[in-house]
């Protein structure tokens, strides 16, 4: 089930179903801490991406790792991953839990890239994460 959460002023989709660890108001409360610099991971949500296809969900298993405040471009994971960076970007345009697998933090070789919660926005959690980060 998609539910509607408020971070930074934005209006984000995630599907809730898909954190067996946490109810809705502990994802709420996680995206507040996040929004107020208190969380930089969110390594204890165990998240079920499973039914996506393989390349997919190696994908999405792979952002989790690029840490807070960082970045990688869509061709340098497709790099390391043995992928081509279109399906890279496929992915994190399915990305069913924004912010939680922080897609975000993919960008393109010339550009930001495009963000399935809107560009505004991308833009707006990079500036924060660089300016948080420790």
């Amino acid at each position: 089930m998609e539910k509607a959460f408020t971070i930074f002023g934005k209006r984000i989709l995630i599907d809730v179903d898909r954190v067996k660890n946490k109810g809705i108001e502990e994802i709420e409360r996680a995206l507040k801490d996040y929004q107020e610099g208190k969380r930089k991971d969110f390594s204890d949500f165990e998240v079920c991406i499973d039914d996506f296809p393989e390349k997919y969900s190696m994908v999405l298993k792979a952002l989790m790792d690029i840490k807070f405040g960082e970045t990688i471009t869509y061709s340098e994971l497709g790099k390391k991953l043995g992928i081509h960076a279109r399906v890279v970007a496929r992915a994190c345009s399915l990305n069913p839990l924004p912010i939680i697998i922080p897609c975000h933090r993919v960008v393109g070789k010339n550009d930001m890239g495009g963000y399935s919660q809107g560009k505004e926005l991308k833009k707006l959690l990079l500036e924060f994460e660089k300016s948080k980060k420790d």
